[in-house]
């Protein structure tokens, strides 16, 4: 029997970044695709060496059974960068990334016309040279934004930014407000200083982004509808693409695509991931009063300096709230040398603070009882599953998108307080005991904190419900999952 296209499966390419904040929603797509509805598919993980490992480990105790998931390592590590505070440069990152896929991108367009060629490909957003492969191939492309959708926005509307003036270099205009749809509940020093840094890299990025089928977007229609930085994109692009005679992405909002109760596939067996009861730190936890309790944790990979360590303890101690801080530091620094003489030993005795070094369970931290708010970086990962815990927030930005992401926190949404009050560029960074005091009693006692739960209380519930079926996520993902997996574009 000759092969022909009526006969050929759905063939799809996953490509996730290994870094753990964009891994996490590839394989919760990957979990979803599970589904018996989706089941007579073709599914390739191409990764690097971990997070391939990851997956085939998954697969052997058997989380994709009834999937015919193919894995493939392709890519080295990322990039690495001498100061941890700073993030790692997109554009060397995804030229790295790009140098080691070319080989399979000969090997994908020489095969084109073979019987499982694939048929679209799932994409990091920082992967946007895919576009090329997707052309060639004349298959769908959509880049999966792991970060929250202000970032897509702003590289949209970097033109706009910078005629206007609208940068963070600009001292005349640094404190203003956004006048962007989009983006103004934000201030121009939240922007993402990169975008202007690396101007020609992220122009490039959204003259593809233009070319995809769709924008995956790891949030919720309920969730950015007080920001409208999803609205602001398809405005544009369509704008766009009618003046340039383009066809012009869809832009979906498939999440909170987050590990916790609630929010994974039915296919994810998340019950395998619960941390035993008597992880200490939990145990601490059952000790304290319901709502008690101030979680800290700065992300897995960037962390306030070590001055900024010294003034939070003891900003922490001044406070008296009970904490649970999740504390990494890196050579040459120990604990013991960031934080305040016998620190540790006086939070121990007292009962006031537990230090967890190292990983700890933030889904299961942000969920218990006596989890009362939650001090954080602003990564988009960590302010979601905040949010969908509702937990309110004191947001302390490192960078990148998460000074965007805080403010979103702190005015558009209105769950949190930021840490520091002070109007200049370096407010994030050097961060005072008193300062930090100060923000930790208004969140966790003064008259603020009722209406901060009561407004986090309130969108954890629209959130929540987005993911059920019938909701907003929840038919928009599945619509897409019934997209890409149809046999063929010629059977649709």
């Amino acid at each position: 029997m000759a092969i022909t296209e009526r006969n050929r499966r759905a063939h799809i390419l996953l490509v996730p970044l290994s870094a753990i904040g964009h891994f996490q929603p590839i394989l919760h797509i990957l979990y979803h695709l599970v589904d018996e509805r989706y089941n007579d598919v073709v599914v390739t993980v191409m990764g690097n060496k971990q997070r391939v490992a990851d997956v085939a480990k998954l697969q052997k105790r058997g989380d994709f059974a009834g999937l015919d998931l193919r894995l493939e390592e392709v890519f080295g590590e990322i990039p690495s960068f001498p100061d941890p505070c700073f993030p790692q440069r997109a554009n060397a990152i995804s030229e790295a990334m790009e140098r080691d896929f070319e080989p399979i991108k000969r090997r994908l367009i020489r095969d084109r016309h073979a019987f499982e060629a694939p048929t679209s490909i799932i994409g990091d957003m920082l992967f946007d040279w895919l576009a090329d492969l997707a052309a060639e191939l004349k298959i769908s492309w959509f880049p999966l934004y792991s970060s929250g959708p202000s970032f897509a926005t702003s590289v949209i509307e970097l033109p706009n930014l910078i005629s206007g003036g609208l940068t963070p270099g600009n001292p005349e205009k640094v404190n203003a407000g956004i006048p962007l749809s989009g983006l103004s509940f934000g201030r121009v020093r939240d922007m993402t200083g990169e975008i202007f840094e690396y101007s020609e890299y992220f122009a490039l990025h959204f003259e593809n982004m233009k070319r995809s089928t769709a924008l995956l977007m790891n949030t919720a229609e309920e969730l950015d509808e007080h920001a409208g930085s999803v609205r602001a994109l398809r405005s544009r692009l369509q704008q766009m693409a009618i003046a340039e005679r383009f066809q012009a992405p869809r832009v979906l909002s498939i999440g909170p695509m987050i590990r916790m109760p609630g929010f994974t596939s039915k296919h994810e067996p998340i019950e395998k991931f619960a941390v035993d009861a008597s992880t200490p730190c939990l145990q601490w936890l059952d000790k304290q009063a319901k709502s008690s309790v101030l979680y800290i944790c700065f992300g897995s990979h960037a962390n306030i300096t070590p001055e900024s360590m010294l003034e939070l303890a003891h900003g922490l101690e001044s406070s008296g709230v009970p904490f649970l801080w999740v504390l990494r530091v890196k050579h040459p620094h120990t604990v013991t040398s960031v934080l305040p003489p016998e620190f540790e030993a006086r939070m121990h005795a007292s009962g006031q603070g537990y230090i967890e070094k190292g990983w700890a369970p933030q889904w299961q931290i942000l969920r218990h009882p006596s989890t009362g708010g939650f001090l954080s970086h602003c990564g988009w990962n960590s302010t979601m599953e905040g949010i969908c815990a509702g937990v309110p927030f004191i947001t302390w930005p490192l960078n990148a998108d998460q000074p965007l992401n805080a403010r979103f926190v702190t005015d558009g949404v209105k769950v949190g307080i930021p840490v520091s009050l002070k109007d200049t560029e370096e407010d994030y960074i050097v961060v005072s005991r008193d300062e930090v005091e100060r923000a930790i009693r208004q969140l966790m006692f003064e008259e603020k904190r009722h209406e901060l739960w009561n407004n986090v209380q309130r969108l954890r519930k629209r959130t929540t419900e987005s993911v059920s079926e019938g909701h907003s996520s929840y038919e928009t993902l599945h619509s897409f999952l019934r997209e890409i997996t149809a046999a063929s574009p010629q059977l649709r």
